[in-house]
C-alpha cells in the first residue's frame, strides 16, 4: 500500500460519523510534508523513521479521543524522533489523551501530566510530570542507564 492508502486505511466512523473536524490527508501532508512527498510510495519502501511516522499519523486519521503510543522514538535518529515528539506534543495540546510508553525519560516526564513508572511489574514512582523529572532525575537516570546496558534495575 502506498503512504496515501495507509492513511485512508486509518480513517474511521464514530459514533457521529466521520467528523473530519481534525485530521485529514490534507492535515497530514501539511504538519509533515515529508509524508506528502512520498505519497505514491509504498510503505514498505520508507525508512524506518519514516514508517513509524506514518503508522502514528494513520492513527490521527481517525480522529481518536485517546491514543496508546508505544516506544515511538526506538531506532529513530534524534531528528526523526523529534518531529514525532513534536506531534504528539500537539495531539495533546489539541485535547487528545495520550498514553506514551517511551525510554526517552526526559521528553516523556517534562511533556507528560501525570507518570507512572513501572519497576519489575510494580509501580515505583506516581507523580506529576514535570515533578517526577525534578525530584527523581538522578533515579530517572540511572534507570534509563540500566535498561540500556541490560543491567538490573536498581
Amino acid at each position: 500500500m502506498t503512504v496515501r492508502e495507509n492513511l485512508l486505511m486509518g480513517v474511521k466512523t464514530g459514533k457521529h460519523g466521520k467528523t473530519g473536524k481534525g485530521w485529514t490527508i490534507q492535515r497530514v501532508y501539511a504538519e509533515v510534508p515529508h509524508l506528502a512527498a512520498r505519497d505514491s510510495v509504498l510503505g514498505g519502501n520508507l525508512s524506518g523513521g519514516e514508517q513509524q511516522l506514518l503508522t502514528v499519523m494513520r492513527s490521527l486519521m481517525g480522529d481518536p479521543e485517546l491514543t496508546l503510543i508505544d516506544e515511538p522514538s526506538e531506532g529513530l535518529s534524534p531528528i526523526m524522533a523529534g518531529v514525532i515528539f513534536d506531534i504528539i506534543t500537539k495531539m495533546n495540546m489539541e485535547g487528545m489523551s495520550i498514553v506514551l510508553v517511551d525510554r526517552n525519560l526526559a521528553y516523556a516526564c517534562n511533556k507528560a501530566q501525570r507518570v507512572y513508572l513501572m519497576s519489575k511489574g510494580r509501580s515505583a514512582i506516581q507523580e506529576p510530570g514535570r515533578k517526577c523529572w525534578r525530584t527523581n532525575r538522578f533515579r530517572l537516570n540511572s534507570l534509563q542507564f540500566s535498561r540500556n546496558n541490560k543491567g538490573g534495575v536498581p
